[in-house]
């Protein structure tokens, strides 16, 4: 498990050889470079990418440094094989309908990961958040893309928290705040 593209171990921290070959492929130049909040990664199996929101949207192409959205589709190249976003239908669309963040993420996963290994992105939101995030991505997506693509709630996190023989995540889940008052509808 990485967290903010870095692996925590008992007395350092390392990054993630995967991901800083990708940004090094992709965002050289980039001051702020794309960073999953979490990765799972069981090697040669699987690969999950985890963009946690708690409140805020999902970012698109607004006030970004890219000229077109074509300017930022070119950065972003897809490695050899299946393209996992909808190329086209993304280049028709105005920088706002483009979630560039989640773009990234799933152009980063399909380059990360091994070969035959499964490639799934989450976005983590909050239930009342959902309704927002998977009907606007969808067409993102290439309809055969090598990346599967969900969205899960932090609510359904807390019942987990009970059974994890500490109280300290469920506790964070639940005192946690947003813009001063509880986040979650509990």
């Amino acid at each position: 498990m990485y967290l903010w593209g870095n692996e925590i171990g008992e007395r350092d921290v390392r990054g993630y050889p995967a991901l800083d070959n990708v940004r090094n492929a992709l965002e050289r130049d980039r001051t702020i470079q794309t960073e999953p909040d979490v990765v799972l990664h069981v090697p040669g199996k699987l690969l999950v990418l985890i963009k946690a929101k708690l409140g805020s949207p999902n970012s698109t192409l607004d006030k970004k440094p890219y000229e077109t959205v074509q300017d930022f589709l070119d950065v972003y190249e897809s490695p050899d094989g299946q393209d996992p976003l909808d190329r086209a239908w993304i280049a028709r669309q105005s920088t706002s309908e483009i979630l560039g963040q989640l773009c990234r993420l799933i152009v980063f996963g399909t380059r990360m990961a091994e070969h035959g290994a499964n490639v799934v992105l989450v976005n983590l939101l909050r239930q009342q958040d959902m309704h927002d995030s998977f009907p606007n991505f969808a067409p993102h997506l290439s309809a055969s893309g090598p990346v599967k693509f969900g969205v899960g709630a932090w609510e359904h996190m807390i019942p987990l928290a009970d059974h994890a023989g500490n109280d300290t995540l469920h506790q964070y889940l639940t005192d946690k705040s947003y813009c001063l008052r509880p986040p979650f509808d509990l």
